[in-house]
């Protein structure tokens, strides 16, 4: 990854927490040793506060497009089963990754018919135990994604 992008990968020798979040290293940024290798975090982002959110994300999305991280940040296994034999699918067709605050949680497995106007949930797969908070969001995301599309949600 260039520098400046995000996370990604770098040779760089890692520093210790303290530099890394004071901000203190190469004219890349600070830098951390993480999974396989080693990784750098935009300084700027390190002492802000987060205010997480719940969101459906393209299976496409940068968060997950590197399985093997996902996996390995996340504990989050996902792959685009669209290629696979319908008895082979474990989540669906195009399932949507489930983003809630800092976490991963599931999988969306839906499929939007402009034609006949409906946005139909299929399942909704939990990678963790959902409590009432979490399945409120990804309802109130569900609910959004089908308006946005201008289709009425069935199940």
């Amino acid at each position: 990854m260039s520098p400046g992008a995000g996370w990604g990968p770098h040779t760089d020798p890692p520093i210790s927490l303290e530099r890394l979040r004071s901000g203190r290293s190469s004219n890349y940024g600070p830098f951390f040793e993480g999974l396989d290798g080693q990784w750098r975090a935009d300084p700027d982002a390190l002492n802000q506060p987060f205010a997480g959110r719940t969101a459906l994300l393209s299976p496409f999305d940068r968060l997950i497009h590197d399985r093997e991280r996902t996996k390995g940040l996340f504990d989050f296994d996902y792959i685009l089963e669209m290629y696979k034999p319908a008895a082979n699918r474990r989540w669906g067709y195009f399932a949507l990754p489930v983003l809630h605050h800092d976490r991963l949680v599931g999988k969306l497995d839906a499929k939007a018919d402009r034609k006949a106007g409906t946005f139909t949930i299929n399942a909704l797969h939990q990678d963790v135990h959902f409590t009432k908070v979490i399945r409120s969001d990804v309802e109130a995301e569900i609910e959004a994604l089908a308006a946005w599309l201008g289709l009425l949600i069935t199940r």
